[in-house]
């Protein structure tokens, strides 16, 4: 958004993390409509919504996670690409590498920190463990049996997952029709009380299903044959496992 200059941002902070959050918040985005002060509770609007409903639904999802979200490793390099992969043989914890300064020049070598390892901080250099690694790759080629197994078994999974999808298709339907007379429920409740505790709870739980019922909408009106072929989606994955 910074590559933008007709992006609002602040003038010496650039675009605040508060400002991203708004965006990833905003219903109108995902074509939901809702103005609580004039009684409007959600529903579908008339403007082309920027992403779907799903989408919408997974980002709140993700934001309003208890678990954290593991960082990039700020360690992470290209000069060692096994680190953190690497178990030393003798502790089983991962290794870690760096450069060491000779007399004419810097060497790479992969070395375990772990205190209390009797290996610790015996070092192996960076090629010669490197080429052990390339070794054990090649290794692992399948046979020909193994392969073609691999190959049935996913298209058994293929063609599971295109019954599982038409299965949902239907089930989706009656559970529009459960929400509408959840709705209808909560609505006669609201006018049969009088407390305002209730009522409140009453129209939290109303907007939650109405919510719901759009996003079951939107799924409900998505074509659910795949955007590609069995070959085509397993194409990569198959030519990989046939040589790591």
């Amino acid at each position: 958004m910074e590559q933008f200059a007709d992006f609002p941002r602040r003038k010496k902070d650039g675009i605040t993390f508060e400002a991203v959050n708004r965006l990833l918040t905003q219903q109108l985005y995902a074509g939901i409509v809702e103005v609580a002060r004039w009684g409007v509770s959600p529903r579908e609007g008339k403007h082309e919504p920027l992403v779907s409903k799903e989408t919408w639904a997974k980002i709140q999802e993700r934001l309003n996670a208890k678990q954290a979200v593991a960082p990039v490793r700020k360690d992470a390099s290209e000069d060692f690409p096994l680190r953190g992969f690497v178990a030393c043989a003798c502790c089983e914890q991962p290794m870690s590498a760096a450069w060491a300064k000779g007399r004419n020049k810097r060497y790479a070598y992969y070395s375990c920190f772990t205190k209390g390892c009797p290996e610790r901080r015996k070092s192996i250099a960076k090629d010669k463990l490197e080429q052990r690694f390339d070794t054990l790759i090649k290794s692992l080629r399948p046979s020909r049996s193994l392969f073609d197994m691999s190959r049935a078994i996913w298209r058994d999974l293929w063609e599971a997952r295109g019954m599982k999808v038409e299965q949902r298709t239907k089930s989706i339907a009656g559970d529009l029709k459960k929400i509408g007379k959840q709705i209808d429920l909560f609505l006669d409740r609201i006018v049969n009380t009088d407390s305002p505790t209730v009522i409140s709870a009453y129209e939290a739980r109303i907007r939650d299903l109405e919510h719901e019922r759009l996003l079951l909408s939107e799924k409900s009106r998505k074509k659910h044959e795949p955007q590609t072929s069995f070959e085509g989606s397993f194409r990569t994955a198959m030519n990989f496992l046939a040589n790591p």
